[in-house]
C-alpha cells in the first residue's frame, strides 16, 4: 500500500507539472485559471495549486472582470436612515439574496447567515487549519514549503513585496493566523466552497465586477481564548471609504459563549474617529467612545458551526473573549473587493 501511494502521488504530480506547463502557453489568465481550475477539482496537486495562484493574482492585475448586468451600488453610510430594533435578524442560507445583503447591510451593518456550510465541511476546514499551522512550524525551521504551506511570493511591483513583508511582521503578532494564500491547497479549497454556496455570484452582482480576495485580508483563524476583548475597530479606516468590497466572516466553530466570538454593532454608519483616548491602536475606536455614542446597543452573537456573517468597510467590531471561555474559535475572513476600486498597496487575486 505504501508503494502503491508513493507511486500515486509521483504520477499525480507528474500531471500537474505537465498541466501547468501546458496552460502557462496560454495568453489569456483568466481563461488559463477557468482550465486549470477544471483540471484542480479531478485531480488536486501542489503544482497546480500553486499555479492558480499565480494566474489569479496575474489576472488580478489584468482587471478583466467587467461590469454585471445586475451590478449594485451599496447604500452610503450617511444615507441610511433605519434605527436597531434591539434583535439581529438571521438569513437562513437557501433564503439569501442579492435584496436581503442590501437590506441587512443598510439597517443593522451586517447580514447574519445561518448554516452557510455543513458541518462536515468546518470540521474539514479546522482540520486543515491546525495542518497547516504544524506546517508552517515546519517551514520556519526548514525554509522548505511543504504540502499545506507554501508562502506567495510571486509579486512584481516592489511597493507590493514591502507592503507584505510589512504584513507578515504584524501578523507574528498573531502566530495562530495565516494568510490564506500562503497555503495553495487551501486557498482553492475556499475558493470552491464559495463558489458552492452561491457566494460568488452575489458577491459579483452585489460589488458589480468579478471580485478580487485580498492576500492580507483573506486568513485563516485560530483564536485562542483572551482575558479581554479585542479593540472596537472599521476596516475603512485602513482600507478607506471609497472600496467597494464585502467580508465574509465564517465561524468553524460555536462561538460566542464558551470561544471568543464577535461583538458587534447592528447599526449602519460612517467611520468614527480612531486613536482616542483608550484604543488600543492607531487605527481602533476606544471602547468609551463605543459606550457613550451608541448606549445599550451592542450584541454579542451565538454563532453556530457553519454560520457567516457578512459586512463591509463600516461595519463596527471587535473579538469578543472573556476569562471565562475555555475553547478556541476556528474562523475564515475573506474581503473581496472590486479590482478598479482595490486598497492601494495591497495585493489581490481574481475569484
Amino acid at each position: 500500500m505504501g508503494r502503491l501511494n508513493i507511486c500515486t502521488e509521483w504520477l499525480t504530480g507528474k500531471l500537474g507539472r505537465s498541466a501547468v506547463r501546458l496552460l502557462q502557453r496560454k495568453d489569456n489568465s483568466v481563461l488559463s485559471v477557468a482550465r486549470l481550475q477544471a483540471f484542480e477539482r479531478l485531480l488536486p496537486t501542489l503544482p497546480v495549486e500553486k499555479e492558480l495562484l499565480r494566474l489569479r493574482h496575474l489576472s488580478f492585475h489584468e482587471r478583466s472582470g467587467g461590469l454585471t448586468a445586475c451590478a449594485r451600488n451599496p447604500l452610503a453610510p450617511s444615507e441610511a436612515t433605519s434605527k436597531p430594533n434591539g434583535q439581529l435578524r438571521t438569513t437562513k442560507a437557501e433564503d439569501l439574496s442579492l435584496d436581503r445583503i442590501a437590506q441587512d447591510i443598510n439597517s443593522q451593518g451586517c447580514v447574519w447567515v445561518k448554516g452557510l456550510l455543513p458541518a462536515q465541511c468546518a470540521e474539514y476546514l479546522r482540520k486543515a487549519i491546525d495542518r497547516t499551522l504544524a506546517d508552517k512550524q515546519t517551514y520556519d525551521k526548514s525554509n522548505s514549503p511543504t504540502q499545506w504551506y507554501a508562502p506567495f511570493s510571486d509579486l512584481p511591483d516592489k511597493e507590493q513585496k514591502k507592503e507584505l513583508n510589512k504584513q507578515r511582521i504584524a501578523m507574528g503578532n498573531y502566530p495562530t493566523s495565516i494568510f490564506a494564500a500562503d497555503s495553495p491547497k487551501n486557498f482553492s479549497t475556499w475558493i470552491e466552497i464559495i463558489r458552492r454556496t452561491g457566494l460568488t455570484e452575489l458577491i459579483t452582482q452585489y460589488i458589480g465586477e468579478r471580485p478580487a480576495l485580498s492576500l492580507s485580508k483573506t486568513v485563516l483563524r485560530r483564536q485562542p481564548p483572551m482575558e479581554r476583548c479585542g479593540g472596537w475597530h472599521q476596516d475603512g479606516a485602513f482600507l478607506g471609504a471609497n472600496v467597494k468590497t464585502l467580508n465574509v466572516w465564517l465561524a468553524l466553530t460555536d462561538c460566542g459563549e464558551n470561544a471568543p466570538g464577535l461583538d458587534i454593532l447592528p447599526r449602519r454608519i460612517g467611520l468614527m474617529p480612531t486613536g482616542t483616548d483608550g484604543a488600543h491602536f492607531k487605527w481602533s475606536i476606544s471602547d468609551d467612545l463605543v459606550q457613550q455614542t451608541y448606549p445599550g446597543e451592542i450584541v454579542r452573537p451565538k454563532f453556530e458551526v457553519g454560520d457567516a456573517l457578512i459586512f463591509d468597510q463600516f461595519f463596527l467590531h471587535r473579538t469578543a473573549s472573556s476569562a471565562e471561555m475555555t475553547k478556541d474559535r476556528y474562523a475564515i475572513e475573506s474581503w473581496f473587493f472590486s479590482p478598479e476600486a482595490f486598497p492601494e498597496r495591497y495585493s489581490g487575486f481574481l475569484v
